[in-house]
């Protein structure tokens, strides 16, 4: 039974790591932008799930998605970004995201 179990415990692992897909992503902080930052965290990851530079840009941060533009921010499967903002133009972390979806 126990082995049952464990053979059960890896065919998910391997089949929840094979499916999940790798974004293009990178770490971006505060000091990066100086006082153009506008989120209330230091700092987190920028993805971007798309391609052609056209898709979701999502800021993770403390474990939390939030959707950072309009596309991302449509399929409400995200948290909303007003919940980390802190003033300022969104339009350079939705620039550098979107560059990392070419």
């Amino acid at each position: 039974m126990k082995k049952l179990i464990c053979l059960i415990i890896v065919i998910c692992c391997f089949t929840v790591s094979c499916s999940s897909k790798s974004y293009p992503h990178a770490i971006i902080r505060s000091q990066e932008f100086g006082d153009a930052w506008p989120f209330t965290v230091s700092q987190g990851i920028l993805v971007c799930k798309g391609s052609s530079g056209i898709g979701e840009v999502i800021f993770i941060a403390n474990g939390k998605e939030y959707a950072v533009n309009g596309v991302a921010m449509v399929n409400r499967k995200y948290r909303k970004i007003e919940e980390i903002y802190d003033g300022g133009s969104l339009g350079p972390i939705i620039n550098r995201g979107l560059e990392l979806c070419k």
